[in-house]
């Protein structure tokens, strides 16, 4: 979190690397969070539970 919050808080166009590495590295968390929370809804998960 440290990490994304110092690459985000650098101007976009002294760090456009940093920029395009914080955006990537959020699209992998979200699609990660994403997979968990449908994988989550599934009849077999909810039976577990």
């Amino acid at each position: 979190t440290s990490l994304g919050e110092s690459i985000g808080t650098k101007p976009i166009g002294r760090n456009p690397l940093g920029m395009a590495i914080a955006q990537m590295v959020g699209v992998q968390f979200s699609t990660t969070t994403g997979m968990q929370g449908i994988s989550a809804i599934r009849p077999g998960h909810d039976e577990r539970l």
